[in-house]
């Protein structure tokens, strides 16, 4: 009789030890899809800014990507899920994004330094400035903007061409760019007002945007 209770109770041990444990091995599994929905968004968002980028970027690689999930579905066939998984390929794809957010800046830079410097230079010569204020202030936002998606880039391409079109407005010329970073940077004489630079500030009536200075 005492044996059977003992053999009752252990038996009640071992069920509860088997509920706890699979219990746990739920929660590792939900824990689990919870992060690869997360990863997927961002692994999505990645492969977008890298075909977005496209330029010699190839030392970039996705593989290391590719394994660990590999990894992950063999851990899941083999019922050894240890809960650590997630975190292991979320590290993975913080590395590649931290390269893909370095080529960004630098396509950024490439794509706008130009523009925005001379955007500043010319601002004077628009009559609303806070319209060249408000297009320089979108595109520096881009600096910073991460994630980087096909929306967000093609608002980039949007603002790029609105400054470039405020920029064909003034219809500039080699030597009237010149002309106006020499004034910028206080160092145009009356040797720089050459007749086409005259006649652009007459036509544009700019005498009084224009100010030479003793050196």
């Amino acid at each position: 009789m005492l044996a059977n209770r003992v053999n009752l109770v252990i038996n009640q041990i071992d069920e509860f030890e088997n509920q706890v444990i699979r219990e746990n091995k739920k929660i590792k599994y939900k824990k689990l899809m919870t992060q690869l929905t997360n990863s997927k968004v961002k692994i999505d968002n990645l492969i977008e800014l890298k075909n977005i980028l496209d330029e010699n970027i190839d030392y970039i690689s996705f593989n290391p990507i590719l394994k660990n999930i590999l990894e992950i579905k063999l851990s899941i066939n083999n019922d050894k899920i240890d809960g650590r998984e997630g975190a292991i390929l979320n590290t993975i794809i913080d590395s590649i994004e931290s390269q893909l957010k370095v080529e960004w800046k630098k396509y950024y830079e490439k794509n706008t330094r130009v523009i925005l410097q001379t955007l500043s230079n010319i601002k004077p010569f628009f009559n609303d400035e806070t319209e060249i204020e408000r297009i320089i202030l979108n595109l520096k936002k881009f600096e910073s903007s991460w994630p980087i998606n096909n929306l967000k880039y093609n608002l980039f391409i949007d603002n790029i061409n609105l400054a470039k079109n405020k920029i064909k407005e003034l219809e500039l010329t080699e030597d009237i760019r010149i002309f106006i970073s020499k004034i910028i940077a206080n160092t145009a004489t009356i040797e720089d007002l050459t007749p086409n630079i005259l006649k652009w500030i007459k036509d544009n009536k700019y005498e009084n945007k224009i100010k030479l200075r003793f050196r």
